[in-house]
């Protein structure tokens, strides 16, 4: 399939090139080449040029070597043809290829940046927007999976963007991010239908252990941090990439009943 496709873009592209005349401007100028052929293999054929009437120069060459000879030089004129012919289309594919790149980037919401598309194919701007109004209370199950995914991407050996500044507001949100789950991983847990993960020592909205009830204020702080964070990123991309937040978020949450 993929060759193919290769297939159809090269005859398209030298379709494409035929009808801007270049062909044309180059067999133009090798039909001149082999006409100055022809007359040199004339020249060797009647065995002399004239000047004013005289005959100034003597050939010592037979018919059928005249006829090689034009023979060979007929065809270094067509190889040279053939190579030129080949730079030029060669040239201008390359320039074919650059510019349907570009096409293909202008168009991509994510503007190249493929590990940022994988970011949002695991995030949920619905499920983030209800961890602020949730915690630290307890969080949407879903959130879990996300962190996770980013995680595991951020940490990858491969990750890299070109967007600096995204890369910055993309760390600084997620590691505040890791933080909470690192200071709190100890009081939380998934809730018996799987929807939530909720707050262990807070039972009917009062906390029992002190030290539990000060870790969860700490906790309160950090989200409350955290907000801003995401607010910062959340606004990078609304103004620099064309993502559908609504779109991303309905993916996500699609994908989860897969």
């Amino acid at each position: 399939m993929i060759l193919l496709d290769q297939a159809k873009t090269s005859i398209k592209l030298f379709c494409n090139w035929l009808y801007r005349f270049r062909l044309m401007k180059s067999f133009s100028m090798f039909i001149a080449a082999e006409l100055a052929c022809l007359g040199l293999y004339s020249v060797l054929i009647n065995g002399h040029i004239e000047k004013d009437g005289q005959r100034s120069v003597n050939w010592s060459v037979t018919s059928g070597e005249a006829t090689l000879y034009g023979c060979f030089i007929g065809l270094f004129i067509l190889i040279g043809y053939l190579a030129v012919l080949l730079y030029h289309y060669n040239s201008d594919k390359r320039k074919y290829e650059t510019l349907q790149d570009q096409i293909q980037i202008s168009n991509d919401p994510y503007k190249g940046e493929k590990w940022l598309k994988d970011l949002m194919s695991h995030f949920s701007f619905y499920y983030m927007d209800t961890y602020f109004q949730d915690m630290p209370a307890y969080f949407r199950e879903p959130l879990t999976d996300t962190y996770d995914y980013w995680n595991s991407c951020l940490h990858s050996s491969a990750f890299q963007m070109k967007d600096k500044q995204l890369l910055s507001l993309i760390l600084n949100f997620f590691n505040t991010w890791v933080e909470i789950e690192n200071y709190g991983s100890k009081y939380y847990c998934t809730s018996y239908d799987g929807q939530y993960v909720k707050f262990v020592p807070l039972q009917h909205d009062v906390i029992i252990d002190p030290k539990a009830e000060k870790d969860f204020y700490e906790i309160g702080k950090k989200v409350q941090e955290l907000a801003p964070k995401y607010k910062a990123f959340r606004d990078y991309l609304d103004q620099n990439y064309d993502i559908d937040f609504d779109q991303v978020s309905s993916d996500f949450a699609k994908s989860l009943h897969k």
